[in-house]
């Protein structure tokens, strides 16, 4: 199957990014249920993850590494870094349409509780 221009990606990556997307909500629903319960300010929670991301990182490193080193789990965490600037690179192109969707969102569900 030819992938139309319009389309970024082709089927198969597009399946894996609505995959990706799915889980992220699930996992995102999770972190709210669980920072609600523990008493955990929202604003607290970007630096947590963040913090809980790069562990589970250097982790996996460890874990999977045939002979860890620390200069080899730096190297590590620099492709880490790199990636994680992509993303908010990416993230932050997208800024208005997040911010428009957003309030869009929050207007509805308070229309939706009156």
């Amino acid at each position: 199957m030819t992938k139309r221009s319009d389309e970024p990606f082709g089927e198969a990556e597009n399946e894996a990014a609505g995959e990706s997307d799915e889980l992220s909500d699930l996992l995102l629903n999770h972190i709210f249920d669980f920072a609600e319960q523990q008493g955990i300010a929202q604003e607290m929670l970007p630096s947590l993850l963040m913090r809980l991301s790069v562990t589970l990182h250097m982790i996996h490193y460890v874990a999977l590494v045939a002979k860890p080193s620390a200069g080899g789990l730096k190297r590590d965490l620099e492709r880490f870094q790199r990636d994680a600037d992509d993303l908010v690179r990416e993230m932050k192109k997208d800024a208005e349409r997040i911010v428009a969707e957003s309030k869009k969102a929050m207007t509805e569900a308070g229309e939706d509780e009156t």
